[in-house]
C-alpha cells in the first residue's frame, strides 16, 4: 500500500514522519510539498520517504492521501486531483474547517476526516477520526489498522470536532501551560534550579499518565488517594478550586469563537 502525503509543514511534517518511523510493513511512503526544502529535510531524515514532484503524480499513484494544507488551498490542490482520483482511495483530510459533506461533494473517494495531535511525535495520544459514507467496515478496519501504528484513534461524530480537539489537539499546549506555571512558582518559591523544577514536574506528569492510562486509576481516584482531609494536598486544592472555577468553560468558548471566524473565512 503507497500511503501519500500533500503538504509537509508542522502537522503534515509530524504525520509523514510518524508513519515513517512506524515502519509499517508492506507500507510505502511517498509526500509533496508546494515548497520543496521543507520536503527535502524529512527525505533526508527520514530516507524511505519518496519526494513526489506534484499533488497529481501523488494522487495518481496513492491508494490513501493525507491531505494536510492550509483551509484556504484545499480547493486548489483537490482541483489538482479531480482528474485522478477513484472511488477505490481514501481521501484524509486533517483540516477541521472542512467538513467530510464537503469534501464527498468535491472529490468521489472514501473520506476520512482527522484531528491529530503533538503527540503522535512519540507515536502515542488520541487522534480523532470521522468517516464518510463510503467507507465499509473493510475500509473502517484498515484505516483504524494504520492509524494504530502511531496513535489511539478514537471515532468522534463529526459535530463534536471542536470540543473533543480542545482536549486532544489543543490540550498538550494547555496542559504544558499550566505545568511550566506550575514549575515556575516552584523554582521561585522552593530554591530549585529551573533544570530541577522540570524534572520533578516531568516525572510527576508521566507517572500520573501511567497510573490513569495503564492503571485505570480515574481522576477522582487520584484526587482521593492524595489529598488526605486536613493534610497538604487537600489545602493546595482549596486554592485551586475557585482559581479554575470557570477557567475552562472560557477555554473552550475562546476555541469556538475562533473556529467559528475560520470557517466564516474558508
Amino acid at each position: 500500500m503507497r500511503i501519500g502525503f500533500i503538504g509537509t509543514g508542522s502537522m503534515g511534517g509530524m504525520l509523514t514522519k510518524a508513519f515513517a518511523r512506524a515502519a509499517i510493513a508492506n507500507v510505502e511512503i511517498v509526500a509533496f510539498n508546494r515548497t520543496p526544502a521543507k520536503l527535502d529535510k524529512i527525505v533526508l531524515e527520514y530516507p524511505a520517504v519518496q519526494k513526489m514532484d506534484s499533488a497529481a503524480s501523488l494522487g495518481k499513484t496513492s491508494q490513501v492521501i493525507f491531505l494536510c494544507v492550509k483551509p484556504g488551498d484545499v480547493q486548489t490542490v483537490l482541483n489538482s486531483l479531480q482528474p485522478c482520483l477513484t472511488r477505490d482511495q481514501f481521501l484524509v483530510s486533517i483540516n477541521s474547517v472542512w467538513s467530510i459533506a464537503d469534501l464527498e461533494q468535491a472529490a468521489p473517494c472514501k473520506v476520512v476526516k482527522l484531528i491529530p495531535s503533538i503527540t503522535q511525535e512519540s507515536l502515542s495520544g488520541a487522534i480523532l477520526t470521522m468517516y464518510g459514507s463510503r467507507l465499509t467496515h473493510a475500509d473502517l478496519e484498515l484505516m483504524n489498522s494504520l492509524l494504530q501504528a502511531i496513535s489511539f484513534p478514537i471515532a468522534i461524530d463529526e459535530q463534536q470536532t471542536r470540543v473533543s480537539s480542545d482536549l486532544t489537539s489543543c490540550g498538550p499546549a494547555f496542559m504544558s501551560h499550566v505545568l511550566q506555571s506550575f514549575a515556575t512558582a516552584a523554582e521561585r518559591q522552593g530554591n530549585l534550579s529551573r533544570e530541577q523544577a522540570d524534572i520533578l514536574v516531568k516525572t510527576m506528569i508521566y507517572g500520573l499518565a501511567k497510573l490513569i492510562v495503564e492503571e485505570g486509576f480515574s481522576f477522582h481516584d487520584v484526587i482521593k488517594r492524595v489529598a488526605v482531609p486536613g493534610g497538604v494536598t487537600a489545602e493546595g486544592l482549596k486554592v485551586l478550586e475557585p482559581a479554575l472555577d470557570g477557567v475552562f468553560d472560557r477555554v473552550l468558548t475562546a476555541t469556538r469563537l475562533k473556529q467559528t471566524e475560520h470557517e466564516t473565512h474558508k
